[in-house]
């Protein structure tokens, strides 16, 4: 299969996009849609969103970019686009370019899920992934880089795990099982290292409060622009 079809849990996706790096602009408004033909026009459908959101939300992930560069280490500038596809994916490449499938974001409940899944793909860039041939050892060490660094940021360290629940419901059914999986690290395990680092942080951070942003998230207004009281939580055991 080729290596733009791979699907894989927030896979470095390596592939040339000569029109994105030559670029002038920070933004680029990109609907691909990548269609297997075991893909209903029902399933393709239902991962479409209207042109104002998709514009709305290209902004939003841009903008919120930028700031969460410049807390990572290298501070690389990165181009974010969100592209249309009925997979929940997420990619990056060798132009510094993070492209985010409309299928992943409508899965997506906050701005701090959306955080976790930015920071994984800044880790494979940042790492120099995006030359090699993605591994699960890559895929191990972006995980690693993502946490640490959503833990430079105010938000909630439990939101990586929870984006990989959310993909396990979708990747757990027949279609979306080996080969795809081979260059990843099993989700459930995936799962509860990202559990396991969160709760071991909530236990030295007891007093701590994280960032959720739901609102964010579905407002379009990123943590860095507005605030709410409400999204603000204590660790819960659960």
């Amino acid at each position: 299969m080729n290596s733009l079809f791979r699907i894989s849990l927030l896979l470095l996706c390596v592939f040339p996009l000569n029109h994105l790096e030559n670029s002038p602009n920070r933004i680029i408004y990109t609907r691909h849609t990548f269609l297997p033909e075991i893909i209903t026009e029902d399933q393709n459908n239902r991962q479409k969103i209207s042109e104002t959101d998709f514009r709305k939300y290209s902004l939003y992930l841009d903008d919120l970019a930028r700031n969460i560069e410049r807390i990572s280490p290298k501070r690389i500038q990165f181009t974010v686009t969100l592209i249309e596809s009925e997979f929940a994916n997420a990619y990056a490449n060798q132009g510094n370019n993070i492209l985010i499938t409309t299928a992943l974001l409508k899965m997506l409940n906050s701005e701090s899920e959306l955080v976790a899944v930015l920071a994984h793909e800044m880790g494979h860039v940042e790492l120099e992934h995006t030359s090699k041939t993605v591994n699960k050892s890559n895929e191990e060490a972006a995980d690693d880089y993502a946490f640490t660094l959503l833990m430079h940021t105010p938000y909630d360290p439990r939101a990586a795990s929870r984006v990989l629940r959310n993909l396990k419901k979708i990747y757990d059914i027949p279609l979306f099982s080996a080969p795809y999986f081979d260059s990843h690290p099993p989700i459930a395990l995936r799962i509860d290292r990202f559990s396991s680092k969160a709760a071991l942080w909530w236990k030295n951070n007891p007093d701590s409060m994280r960032y959720i942003g739901k609102r964010n998230f579905f407002e379009c207004k990123n943590f860095f622009i507005e605030q709410y009281s409400d999204e603000w939580e204590y660790y819960k055991i659960r």
